[in-house]
């Protein structure tokens, strides 16, 4: 996983330095940069959003603000970017929840995520985990499925 990490961190580093000389020689950023968090202050999106932000702000001599828009299942931050001037001046540090999984459980979200947004780049990689309790006999995923079959209604997760 380290590896992975490193691996991430330098190919961010070659683009960033490859894409640097033309951004700055375009002037931009000349006021400050919004970096839009559409979850609550103090979660993983957060300090992800503001460890970014500080080294955006050191490598580019420009100060990029993190606001935290929290609601909706990280709809509110996600439309608020959505309806902001596309200028560069507002940026979404999002998660897949927003972008992904909203339009599929709701039946209308307030913004396309594929209209109304324009990807700029990956941050982060994560992978989920699914834990038990030691003593459970559930071992697998498999042995989850067969335990809420045998006992539909009955197996809680969270």
């Amino acid at each position: 996983m380290k590896y992975r990490a490193v691996v991430a961190a330098m190919m961010a580093g070659v683009l960033g330095m490859a894409a640097g000389g033309a951004v700055l020689a375009s002037g931009y950023p000349s006021k400050p940069v919004r970096v839009i968090v559409p979850y609550v202050a103090g979660g993983a999106a957060d300090i992800t959003a503001r460890v970014i932000a500080q080294k955006l702000s050191v490598s580019m001599g420009a100060t990029f603000v993190v606001e935290n828009k929290p609601g909706a299942n990280g709809m509110i931050g996600t439309d608020f970017v959505a309806k902001a001037a596309p200028d560069g001046y507002t940026l979404l540090l999002d998660a897949s929840g927003p972008l992904v999984v909203n339009p599929s459980l709701y039946k209308k979200t307030p913004y396309d995520p594929v209209a109304d947004l324009a990807p700029i780049s990956q941050i982060t990689s994560y992978q989920y985990v699914l834990v038990v309790p030691q003593q459970s006999p559930i071992r697998s995923v498999d042995d989850l499925i067969a335990a809420a079959r045998a006992k539909p209604g009955q197996v809680s997760y969270g």
